[in-house]
C-alpha cells in the first residue's frame, strides 16, 4: 500500500506540472507521514545524499565549462575542428560533431556542452542553410556526448552511489562516445547530400597548422584532465578543480578573463549546479522509500519472470530506462533506479562496469528523447525554436546512440577493453 501511494503521488504531482525534484520530495514527504516514519529520516537522507566529496565535481565542471566559453577555448576548438573536417560534405555540421567530442572531454555535462557549442554554431548552421530543427537536434546530440566521454558528472553520481572505481567507469565511456560521434558525422554527411549541400575546399596544411597552434593550449585541457585521471595524479573531483584553474590561468595569460567574467561564471555555475543538487537531495529520500518497500526486489522478480537470459534482461532494462527517461530527468531517474540495478548485478552476475556503462548511456539517450529531453530543450532554447519542431530530426541521432549501446550489450569489450588495457 505504501509503495502504491508513493508511485501514485509521484505521477499525480508530475501530471500537475510540478518540477521533478519537488515531485519526488513531495511524494516522499506525504508517504513518510502516511507510513508513520520519523521525518528526521528524510532530513538525514537529504543531507547524506549531498555530503559527498565526489559530488563536488559537479559545480567545478559547471564552472570550468562557463570559463572555457568566456575565455575563448570553445571558439578556438571550433576553428581548429572546422579546419580539420570542414571540407567533408556537411562541413559545419561535421565541425559541430567533432567539437562535441572534444568539449565532452572537458566539462562532463551534456547541457553545458550543448549550451557552449550551440551559442556559437547555431547562427553559422542557419547561414549555411540547415533548418533549425536539424541544427538543434545536432547540437543536442553533440552536447549529449558530454556525460559519456570522460569526465562525466552522471558517471560521478553513479560511482558515488555504488562505490565503483570512477577511473574505470570514466575510461569505459571513451570508445562508445567516439563511436557515437563518428556515427553522427556519417549521418550529417548523408543529410547534407540529401539536401544538396556541396563540400567546401579542403583547408591548406598551413591553415590547419595555424589553427592547431592557436588552439594548442585549448587542446591541452582534455589531455591534462584525462592523463591526470588515468595516471592517478588526481581524482575525478580534483580534475574539475584542475580544469577550472587551467581555464582561469589561460584566460588571464591571454588577457581574456576580466573580474566581471569570473563573477558571472561563478554565478552561472552556482545556478547550473542548483538543479542537479536539489534533484539528488529529494531523489535520495524517494529512493530510500523504494528500498524500504522492496521495490528493487519486486522489479527484479518481474524482469526475471520474463526471461533469465542476461542479454534479454539487459534489453528489457534499456527499454525500462528509455520509457522512464522520456518523462523523468536523468539524474533523478538514475538515483531512483540504482537499488534495482545493484540487485540485478548481484543476482545475474553482470560485470558491474559493463552494466554501468550500458545503463548510463541509455539514461543519456533519455536526455535527448521527447517529451522531456532536457538537452534538446537547452538547444531549442538557444535557437528560440519550439520543441515540437525538433522532435522528428532528433530521432536519427537517438537511433545512432541506441545502436552503439546495443553493440555494447552484445560485445562488452567495446566498453571494457580500454580500462582493462590501461590496468584500471
Amino acid at each position: 500500500m505504501m509503495l502504491a501511494m508513493l508511485i501514485i503521488l509521484f505521477f499525480v504531482f508530475m501530471i500537475l506540472g510540478m518540477p521533478i525534484a519537488f515531485t519526488m520530495g513531495a511524494s516522499a514527504a506525504f508517504t513518510f507521514l502516511y507510513a508513520g516514519i520519523d521525518p528526521m529520516v528524510m532530513a538525514q537522507r537529504t543531507f547524506t545524499a549531498t555530503n559527498s566529496f565526489a559530488l563536488m565535481a559537479i559545480p567545478l565542471f559547471m564552472l570550468a565549462g562557463n570559463l572555457m566559453e568566456r575565455v575563448g577555448i570553445t571558439e578556438e576548438l571550433i576553428d581548429f575542428c572546422d579546419k580539420c573536417v570542414g571540407h567533408i560534405r556537411g562541413g559545419l555540421a561535421q565541425t559541430t560533431c567533432l567539437t562535441g567530442i572534444l568539449m565532452a572531454a572537458m566539462c562532463g555535462s551534456n547541457n553545458a556542452s550543448a549550451s557552449a557549442i550551440g551559442s556559437m554554431m547555431i547562427p553559422g548552421l542557419r547561414k549555411e542553410g540547415y533548418d533549425d530543427g536539424f541544427s538543434c537536434s545536432l547540437i543536442a546530440a553533440s552536447g549529449n556526448l558530454g556525460p559519456i566521454i570522460p569526465p562525466s558528472i552522471i558517471m560521478i553520481i553513479y560511482a558515488s552511489a555504488t562505490n565503483m572505481p570512477i577511473n574505470r567507469l570514466f575510461m569505459s565511456g571513451m570508445v562508445p562516445g567516439i563511436l557515437m560521434g563518428v556515427g553522427f558525422m556519417v549521418y550529417c554527411n548523408l543529410h547534407a547530400k540529401k539536401i544538396g549541400m556541396v563540400a567546401k575546399p579542403r583547408a591548406k596544411a598551413k591553415e590547419v597548422w595555424n589553427a592547431f597552434v592557436k588552439a594548442f593550449f585549448a587542446l591541452l585541457t582534455p589531455v591534462i584532465i584525462l592523463v591526470g585521471i588515468m595516471s592517478g595524479m588526481f581524482t575525478a573531483t580534483e580534475s574539475g578543480a584542475i580544469a577550472v584553474l587551467y581555464s582561469a590561468v589561460y584566460g588571464i595569460v591571454r588577457k581574456r578573463l576580466k573580474l566581471k567574467d569570473l563573477f558571472d561564471s561563478l554565478y552561472q555555475a552556482a545556478i547550473s549546479t542548483l538543479g542537479p543538487m536539489i534533484v539528488i537531495c529529494f531523489a535520495a529520500s524517494f529512493s530510500y522509500l523504494l528500498t524500504y518497500c522492496d521495490f528493487a526486489e519486486i522489479m527484479v522478480n518481474f524482469i526475471i519472470s520474463i526471461s533469465t537470459n542476461p542479454y534479454i534482461v539487459m534489453l528489457l532494462i534499456m527499454l525500462l530506462i528509455m520509457i522512464l527517461g522520456m518523462f523523468v530527468e536523468v539524474t533523478a531517474a538514475l538515483i531512483m533506479m540504482i537499488p534495482m540495478f545493484t540487485a540485478l548485478v548481484n543476482l545475474l552476475g553482470y560485470d558491474p562496469l559493463y552494466f554501468a556503462i550500458v545503463v548510463i548511456i541509455t539514461f543519456c539517450i533519455g536526455a535527448i528523447t521527447p517529451p522531456v529531453g532536457i538537452t534538446l530543450y537547452v538547444s531549442c532554447g538557444i535557437a528560440k525554436l519550439p520543441l515540437k519542431d525538433a522532435i522528428k530530426p532528433i530521432w536519427p541521432f537517438v537511433f545512432i546512440m541506441l545502436g552503439v549501446t546495443i553493440l555494447i550489450v552484445f560485445v562488452p569489450g567495446v566498453a571494457t577493453l580500454l580500462p582493462n588495457l590501461l590496468g584500471l
